[in-house]
């Protein structure tokens, strides 16, 4: 625009001085100047363009390197994150656009470009344990819920993986969610170990029956539960007779393959929804859940029947017999404390009038002097109690 102007009154200016007679030389030397007047302006026009160009390649430049920078910095923090069997993403709602590090093809049997193209394909390899987790995982994603999930998943070699998920919500200005990002970790050791140290605290290193630990907490729960729907539970303490001379005469080895025997007896009688636990040496419990005198009555002359049939350890047979004592809510006693102790005194009764017999406690039951001093299977029972009291009242306090 500018360059046009000074054009126009160029040729105002010649016009003028040809309208005023003006020399040849005078003429000669303003249109040398007119000429030059384009040449000047496309020179510095040149002179800018090239500025312009070292300029916009200098910010090109910058740019790369900036980028490549940033990639190297997101690539050095997806080593760290795959080292510590971390995967990160983030993901676009609105766009269904998802960014997750290559970390994740360590665990899922699809790889990182598979699931940006496609991020519905996440829930497919979600293990049928958790399916039901499904609907919770689709809301952390398509809702932008603020979460931890734990679940079970197909890994790349179809084998089962613990992962825990976490996701944090990213809003715009005017508090709309747009994006979640989030992390996913690989707990597939921390369950492991939780699994062995429960094994350890709630089952018997033996039999892998309930130990007294699992039995004090379900007989809690079997208390509850009966006391609000009002049906009754049983009781029952079972001594193996003759055990301690196998033990001594064929040795521990042998008694306890013995042990291993019983407790696989017992819970073939027994129903799916009971419990048999080891107390410790040759004694057991079982717990039976909604039952009645009669049922327990039928399933005690089985475990009589299974267990007194002969052993074969080691090619060495063995013949043991069991006592059994057994306690009913409520009719004999409306707390685990009674229950136990009057299970156990069924129990000696028993074990001291014939052995391999069942006994139902009775408020009359007599024992005979002399041959039940202690309930040593109540005292186990009820030392256990005090102890898990203890440490829930010192959780509690902390």
């Amino acid at each position: 625009m500018r360059k046009n102007l000074v054009i126009f009154y160029s040729l105002l200016l010649v016009i003028f001085l040809i309208v005023n007679n003006s020399s040849f030389h005078q003429l000669t030397n303003i249109i040398v100047i007119l000429f030059l007047i384009p040449v000047w302006f496309v020179y510095k026009q040149l002179q800018l363009s090239e500025k312009n160009e070292m300029h916009f390649k200098q910010n090109i430049n910058e740019l790369v390197e900036k980028n490549r920078d940033l990639n190297n910095e997101i690539h050095r923090l997806e080593e760290i994150y795959d080292e510590i069997n971390i995967v990160t993403f983030s993901y676009d709602i609105e766009n269904e656009q998802l960014y997750i590090s290559k970390g994740i093809e360590a665990i899922s049997p699809f790889s990182k470009s598979e699931l940006e193209k496609n991020p519905k394909l996440i829930k497919f390899f979600i293990a049928s344990l958790d399916k039901n987790k499904e609907k919770e995982l689709e809301n952390l994603f398509s809702k932008g819920e603020r979460g931890n999930l734990q679940l079970q998943i197909n890994d790349n070699d179809d084998c089962i993986r613990w992962v825990a998920l976490h996701t944090s919500p990213i809003s715009d200005v005017n508090g709309k969610v747009e994006r979640v990002n989030g992390y996913i970790s690989d707990i597939t050791d921390q369950k492991r170990l939780e699994g062995k140290l429960k094994q350890m605290a709630y089952y018997d290193k033996l039999t892998d029956l309930p130990n007294r630990n699992l039995i004090q907490k379900h007989l809690k729960k079997t208390l509850a539960r009966s006391k609000r729907h009002e049906y009754s539970f049983a009781v029952m303490f079972i001594d193996l007779d003759g055990f301690k001379a196998i033990n001594d005469e064929l040795g521990h080895e042998c008694g306890d393959l013995l042990l291993v025997e019983v407790a696989d007896r017992l819970n073939n009688v027994v129903r799916e929804e009971d419990l048999t636990g080891r107390l410790g040496g040759d004694e057991f419990i079982i717990v039976f859940e909604e039952t009645t005198t009669n049922e327990v009555e039928v399933i005690a002359e089985r475990i009589i029947t299974s267990a007194s049939k002969p052993y074969m350890i080691n090619e060495n047979e063995a013949k043991i017999s069991p006592s059994i004592g057994i306690s009913l809510f409520p009719q004999d006693g409306e707390d685990i404390e009674t229950l136990i102790k009057n299970a156990d005194k069924a129990m000696y009764f028993a074990k001291n009038n014939g052995k391999n017999s069942f006994k139902i406690y009775s408020p009359d039951l007599e024992l005979e002097d002399g041959k039940v001093g202690k309930f040593p299977m109540f005292d186990k029972i009820m030392n256990t109690v005090s102890q898990l009291d203890l440490i829930q009242s010192v959780k509690n306090k902390f």
